[in-house]
């Protein structure tokens, strides 16, 4: 049976005359003033009422660490912590306390540390700015992280509407696996999302097959060569060995080959539509076809996840 840790009284807060003991998580005890709870936070002045002001043994647990306590207790007494030196981790966990608790004096300092820490913490600010309505801090932080996590971005962007951000995470979803998604998204915005990405892989699909049968002159009974699984993870081998190893069809021209080339990558990688879709545009029209023609087939690529109209 483990023996219960004895606590601790902090250096720092252990003022003889306070009225009221706080325990943290780690079983630090903080000797304050209720005074200063109250005018600084409705939710800590409600934890102080929770005892009688003529029994200053009771003891009031909160389930943060006692370095996070510190920093709060600090703001509180306007002891000016400097929160740029604070590493990040125990950051995090003031300004959800700073949340938790609304010390609104100390969110301006919060904030203040959150956009500065955007380059090397993106996602956890933006995290935060979502899940405490901070719109701005949030559509920066955004930006910075939405290419390596665009469903995070798309679920923030979604709950504000920010229509522009959205259709981009949208678009740099499309290669991720559902269940990426679900666990990502909120209930509303996934529903969004599965009706964008069926529709964006269903005509992904149909233009894959329309430009290869149109380049090579392929049968209708060669659509079965292009129909990939999931979202064009695999090509089937045989396409890759029709247009690239014989070479004696098209009499060996090299820019047919090389469109149809372009066209596996975008088979492999739904990403690749956007990053070579001037490419394609070119080789299809250098190898003979109408630039009206693939541009409308390429439309696809413009499909919105909200619209912009």
């Amino acid at each position: 049976m483990e023996t219960p840790t004895e606590p601790q009284t902090s250096e720092r807060f252990c003022s003889p005359d306070a009225d009221i003991t706080i325990a943290s998580a780690d079983v630090v005890l903080f000797m304050v003033h209720r005074e200063k709870l109250e005018e600084h936070s409705v939710i800590f002045a409600d934890a102080g009422n929770a005892t009688g002001p003529g029994n200053r043994d009771e003891i009031v647990h909160l389930t943060e660490t006692s370095d996070v306590l510190d920093l709060l207790f600090q703001c509180m007494y306007e002891l000016q912590p400097n929160l740029q030196l604070v590493d990040f981790p125990v950051f995090a966990e003031l300004a959800e306390a700073a949340e938790k608790y609304m010390m609104h004096s100390a969110i301006p300092a919060v904030l203040d540390r959150m956009y500065k820490c955007i380059s090397e913490h993106p996602l956890q600010v933006l995290e935060y700015a979502s899940k405490h309505d901070h719109k701005d801090l949030g559509n920066e932080a955004a930006r910075a992280c939405i290419s390596e996590h665009p469903l995070h971005v798309l679920d923030f962007a979604a709950k504000y509407d920010l229509k522009a951000l959205a259709n981009e995470a949208a678009r740099l979803s499309i290669g991720l696996p559902i269940s990426a998604a679900a666990s990502s998204l909120a209930p509303v915005t996934f529903t969004k999302w599965m009706i964008f990405y069926d529709k964006w892989h269903a005509d992904a699909q149909a233009t894959l097959i329309e430009l290869g049968k149109l380049r090579m002159n392929l049968p209708v009974s060669a659509d079965t060569v292009f129909k990939v699984a999931g979202f064009f993870a695999t090509a089937v081998p045989l396409l890759g060995s029709v247009f690239i190893l014989d070479d004696s069809l098209h009499g060996g021209r090299p820019f047919e080959r090389k469109f149809m080339s372009t066209l596996l990558e975008c088979a492999h990688d739904p990403l690749t539509w956007y990053k070579v879709r001037q490419r394609l545009e070119n080789e299809f029209v250098f190898s003979g076809g109408s630039l009206e023609m693939v541009a409308g087939l390429l439309k696809f690529l413009d499909n919105e996840f909200l619209s912009e109209s």
